[in-house]
């Protein structure tokens, strides 16, 4: 019983004396504790990708409504289904050209949104089923 009892206490004590040499608290000159206030400070970074833009909406006083009944952005598509539109619908048809060069199909210009729902019925009974009712804007109502 002795023996196990030396033995633990001597395998303890050169697992504490070997911890204490090889930590910091063995000798200051292996350890940098002279920089342990950097350590103890955070640096933040802001790096400022957010840009401010100024958006400007416009006012529409003059609202007009379409029923865009088709867009391409091939000129020749577009005018061969504007001039099949016209004969199939027998409504104005107009062609409206975008900033990215798209061509946007209306079936008539409206003031009224009320008219525009009417011929937008019209149109899909016609059989133009991905026809929707759009401002100067953008889309308003399918």
């Amino acid at each position: 019983m002795k023996k196990v009892f030396l033995v633990f206490t001597i395998l303890s004590l050169s697992l504490i004396g070997s911890m204490f040499i090889f930590s910091c608290g063995s000798g200051l000159e292996d350890c940098d504790c002279d920089l342990y206030e950097k350590f103890d400070t955070v640096r933040i970074t802001h790096i400022d990708t957010v840009k401010t833009v100024d958006t400007v909406y416009e006012v529409l006083t003059d609202v007009k409504y379409y029923v865009q009944i088709g867009c391409f952005l091939n000129k020749n598509y577009a005018e061969r289904f504007a001039s099949e539109a016209k004969e199939n619908l027998n409504v104005t048809i107009i062609i409206i050209t975008s900033k990215e060069n798209l061509y946007r199909i209306m079936a008539g210009e409206y003031k009224e949104l009320q008219k525009a729902r009417e011929m937008l019925l019209y149109v899909k009974a016609k059989g133009y089923s991905d026809a929707f009712i759009r401002d100067q804007r953008g889309p308003v109502e399918k």
